[in-house]
This record gives C-alpha cells, structure tokens and sequence, in this order.
C-alpha cells in the first residue's frame, strides 16, 4: 500500500498534468480565434456568404472585432472604395470612434449578386431596433460599405 505522502505526490503530479493539458488547448483555442483573412484562402474558408462565416454573421464579426479593438481586421473587412479614398488611420479612427458594441441579431439579409443588406435587430439605450449593414462581395469576401454604414449608425437612435 502507498503511504499517505505517495498518494499526495501522486494526486499533486496528475493535478499538474491536467493544467498542463488546459493551458495547451487554451493556446490552440486563442490561436483558432485569431482570424485571418487572406485573399488566396477567402474562397476556401467561406468568407463570401455574410449570413454564415465560420458560425457567425458578418456583422456579428464586425461587432466582435470592434469589442476586441482589432481595427486591423475591421480595415481589411472594409470595401475597396473607401480604402483608395480614406488612409488606414482615417478609417481606424473611424472605427475606434464608431459605437456599437450591442446586442445584435440577423434578422434579414436582401440583395443579389454582390450587393447585401444585413438587417439587425439591435438594442441601443434599452430599446429595439433595426440597424443595417450594406456589404459587398469584393474578391469572394464580404466587405462592410462603411460610407453607407456611417449613415445606418447614425440614424440609430441614442
């Protein structure tokens, strides 16, 4: 029979292991979350459906890169238009500025070929309203039209 000692040595050592094993799956996780998007892989990793990426909604993308403050991504998600007109710092700025962070839901998607609108139903200041979100299909991936999203946001009421 083991001595008590060998049996805490023994539980202190299976112990360490299952931490161990947590804080490698952690990794892998956070290494799963961080998304990149790449114009060579868009197509492969569904990125031109906006109802659908990866279990998400595009807005709900948008929403959550916002949330986390990478504006790196939020720049490569914004369509080619106001890329050649606006400075990377112009529409980071944008970004950082815009309010959103809200509960949102996909209520409703219209459009055809490569022209969308995504329509949500968001809660701002405790009420319920709908906010939406004009994408485009640019390169097999869906990208926010942020100038006719700057007017969408502000027509929410605050």
């Amino acid at each position: 029979m083991k001595s008590s000692i060998e049996k805490k040595i023994s539980l202190i050592l299976l112990s360490l292991v299952s931490l161990m094993s947590c804080v490698i799956s952690d990794e892998k996780a956070q290494s799963t979350f961080d998304i990149q998007v790449s114009k060579s892989s868009d197509a492969k990793n569904g990125w031109s459906n906006p109802a659908l990426i990866k279990g998400s909604s595009f807005g709900e993308i948008i929403n959550t890169a916002y949330r986390l403050g990478n504006y790196q991504l939020l720049v490569r998600l914004t369509d080619s238009i106001s890329r050649n007109e606006l400075s990377e710092e112009e529409i980071i700025n944008f970004y950082k500025k815009m309010n959103m962070g809200f509960k949102m839901k996909l209520q409703n998607i219209e459009g055809h070929n490569i022209n969308y609108k995504l329509f949500y139903k968001v809660e701002v200041t405790a009420t319920e309203q709908v906010l939406v979100m004009p994408v485009i299909i640019e390169d097999d991936t869906v990208r926010l039209e942020l100038t006719a999203f700057i007017d969408e946001l502000n027509n929410l009421k605050r």
